[in-house]
């Protein structure tokens, strides 16, 4: 059995680097030498509250109360 080198995710940037593509799925790649994957679709990113919705839902309650009174 092999182990995995540490510097292995650094040789896998090189051009040489034995990438073969995923048949289920053609935007993923992954190494044959250590396991590296690799896709070309976008990273998901975090998805950032900053209060703004709780701020139009409260204000929409008082809103409504203001109304209703």
């Amino acid at each position: 059995m092999t182990t995995v080198q540490k510097t292995c995710a650094v040789d896998c940037s090189k051009a040489q680097c034995p990438f073969v593509n995923d048949p289920n799925n053609p935007r993923r790649y992954v190494c044959l030498k250590c396991g590296l994957e690799r896709s070309l679709d976008p990273k998901p990113q975090p998805k950032q509250e900053d209060g703004t919705s709780l701020l139009a839902i409260v204000a929409s309650a008082a809103l409504i109360l203001f109304l209703l009174f």
